[in-house]
């Protein structure tokens, strides 16, 4: 066989992560089992949409390259990248001094290059959050991966999709108002997530729970327009980005491109 499993390495929501050595490649790389035994064809469809998604945008700088997809014993096997250094989320929980907000910045430009490259080929994350973001080259380069939420639907009806933190306000709320449809846009959900990741790169916080109705921090953001400069000591262009990209109506929210450019004029965050 190509690939040697050696070890257990990671324990996904939808499985293992093995560290395996590839005799073809005489490298190593991880090895993802997703088990495709016993699951309803909604679980089967999300996990071969991981594989198939996760190929067709493989490629890019900041996207883990998926080298191959096997099958067998019940099993998908994807054999992807290896990362050895983590995730975001991990990098962003060792930080142990005020984040350096140009090195922020650059690892924010480089996910929002990794998305909209995603968004171009019409393909929509929806579980965008630091964890799904791993660590290279010592902290300098960050790469996308996991995307067994992926979507190709430019409308989806499948609330509450995603990481609790993460998540838009139109896909934690059903709609209440019958002008307003149902469901949501998975393109304007995406960039609402890119808010919350900037949130915690430059603050190394999250600004509320969930973007729900009835949580008291979201609730207060809503009825206060200066709820996050207040609370997160923003400065008043930081600010203004950020309210722009986590506005209440999808429609309102900036493209990736006008994000970039906005982006990249700030030199002070806090």
């Amino acid at each position: 066989s190509r690939y040697l499993l050696q070890q257990v390495i990671g324990y996904g929501a939808n499985g293992i992560v093995y560290l395996a050595y590839d005799h073809h490649m005489q490298s190593h790389l991880a090895i993802k089992q997703l088990n495709i035994k016993n699951l309803t064809d909604a679980e089967r469809r999300i996990q071969l949409n991981e594989a198939l998604h996760h190929q067709y945008v493989s490629g890019h700088p900041n996207i883990i390259t998926l080298d191959s997809v096997m099958e067998g014993g019940n099993c998908l096997f994807l054999a992807m990248e290896l990362c050895t250094e983590g995730d975001l989320f991990e990098y962003i929980l060792a930080r142990h001094s005020p984040p350096n907000h140009l090195h922020m910045r650059n690892l924010f430009l480089q996910i929002l290059d990794s998305v909209e490259y995603c968004h171009a080929k019409g393909l929509y994350h929806r579980d965008l959050k630091p964890e799904n973001i791993m660590m290279f080259d010592g902290g300098n380069t960050v790469k996308l991966t996991d995307f067994g939420l992926s979507t190709t639907e430019s409308w989806s009806f499948d609330l509450g999709c995603g990481s609790g933190f993460y998540m838009s306000p139109e896909c934690c709320n059903p709609s209440t108002d019958p002008k307003v449809p149902s469901g949501y846009s998975p393109q304007l959900n995406d960039i609402w997530s890119l808010g919350i990741i900037l949130i915690n790169l430059m603050c190394g916080q999250n600004p509320w729970k969930q973007a729900y109705l009835g949580d008291e921090a979201f609730d207060t953001y809503l009825s206060d327009s200066n709820y996050l400069k207040k609370t997160l000591n923003l400065t008043d262009s930081f600010h203004q980005l950020l309210k722009s990209i986590l506005h209440i109506n999808p429609a309102m929210r900036p493209s990736i491109s006008a994000i970039r450019a906005q982006i990249t004029k700030i030199t002070q965050f806090t």
